[in-house]
């Protein structure tokens, strides 16, 4: 074990281990609040000839729309097992070190893998903050953690190594966040009368705001739907629990794809487009399951008929002026009162806040972390914790219905 000390060079790579991100790190997600150690980054840890034990490591946080006040401790280990830990910081950087002796062994030629753990602080709203967006957690930040330095067993303890590689993945702090699953309809048989389209259960984390009754608030929900046939379907509308959702509390709006729109009904000559719910005043959801169903009415549906809906959600891929990250804002109603779009050129505090660019989210929420917080359906005195899609989980499935 061990070996005679080894001065590291001033660059990289370090001679005696190679550390890289692994191809299999986390990739970007919502972190949420007070739910424990989240694992954000992974390493691969090679070690030269030489037995080789990690005692000392820095990790900083390195993204502008981020910051280390995300975190209250971070750590390292490799199985799951926690081995080096740390709530001290010093300026942007956690300071870690083995509390009980522990340290991370990389056995003399070998490989290991060494994850990056990390707990979320309780988010700050802008009230409690004082305003401030950084020096404090805030929904809608977006930290990056990377492993800069560490010190291995034989260094001197003003020894510190430079980590060279490839910086992990951002991800974004949320006080909450939805769970949106697809249902399996009791028919996918398309035929004339009242049928259902499409089913889906919302809730918010479950380990998420455990006191708290209602911790996610929904406005928007859309799908893309595809039709076969020369049938028409009219008076969309909502169901939730099986119930009727009252008329008047939410607006159903279907456009084809080129932006037609025509109230609640899909025409006969209607091939492809979106349909978009929206709640008039945003529909609140607790960690207790709620089922919705869009239903309609068929008309002259025949033999070989169908229609395809999927969730419809932002791409960032396809549209250059969307920042998968920039995912907070203010909400304001667009060219139709169903499409919400963060106001371009917020300024929060004195300084831009996160500004959308004018794209359109299909599928809008908020973790409910401003205190008090502003539905306004879309009016400027609107809260800043209104979201979109991009992060959120389990939000696709495609159902089919055939003649």
């Amino acid at each position: 074990m061990g070996g005679m000390p080894d001065v590291p060079p001033a660059g990289c790579p370090d001679k005696a281990l190679d550390i890289q991100l692994s191809s299999i790190t986390p990739k970007s997600r919502i972190l949420v609040a007070g739910k424990g150690w989240e694992e954000v980054a992974r390493y691969t840890v090679s070690a030269d000839g030489v037995d080789r034990k990690i005692v000392y490591a820095e990790i900083s946080q390195i993204h502008p729309e981020g910051d280390v006040a995300d975190f209250s401790e971070v750590a390292l280990g490799a199985g799951g097992a926690i081995l080096l830990f740390g709530s001290k910081v010093e300026g942007s950087t956690f300071i870690l070190s083995g509390g009980m002796g522990e340290n991370i062994v990389i056995p003399a030629g070998t490989s290991a893998t060494m994850e990056m753990w990390a707990k979320v602080a309780p988010v700050k709203s802008s009230a409690s903050a004082g305003g401030k967006w950084h020096g404090v957690s805030r929904s809608g930040h977006s930290p990056v953690l990377a492993l800069s330095s560490y010190r291995l067993q034989t260094d001197e303890s003003e020894v510190l190594r430079p980590v060279c590689t490839s910086d992990p993945s951002p991800m974004v702090v949320r006080k909450s966040k939805p769970i949106i699953k697809k249902l399996q309809l009791a028919s996918n048989s398309l035929k004339p009368g009242s049928i259902d389209f499409f089913s889906w259960a919302i809730s918010s984390d479950p380990v998420a705001n455990i006191d708290a009754t209602l911790s996610v608030a929904i406005h928007q929900i859309a799908f893309h739907v595809e039709k076969k046939g020369g049938f028409g379907v009219q008076k969309l509308r909502l169901k939730k629990d099986a119930q009727d959702v009252p008329l008047g509390t939410y607006d159903v709006l279907v456009c084809s794809d080129d932006f037609v729109c025509n109230g609640s009904m899909v025409e006969s000559s209607f091939t492809a487009g979106n349909v978009f719910i929206s709640w008039k005043i945003e529909e609140l959801v607790s960690p207790k399951v709620s089922e919705y169903t869009l239903s309609g009415d068929v008309l002259d549906a025949k033999e070989g008929d169908a229609i395809t809906l999927s969730f419809l959600r932002t791409d960032p891929k396809s549209d250059p002026l969307l920042d998968p990250l920039v995912t907070t804002g203010k909400v304001t109603r667009g060219e139709s009162p169903l499409f919400f779009i963060p106001k371009d050129g917020l300024e929060f505090d004195g300084e831009p806040y996160l500004p959308y660019s004018g794209a359109r989210p299909y599928f809008l929420w908020s973790d409910l972390s401003e205190v008090p917080h502003h539905d306004e359906t879309g009016f400027l005195d609107s809260s800043v914790d209104w979201t979109a899609d991009l992060l959120v989980e389990d939000l696709v499935g495609t159902e089919t219905l055939t003649y």
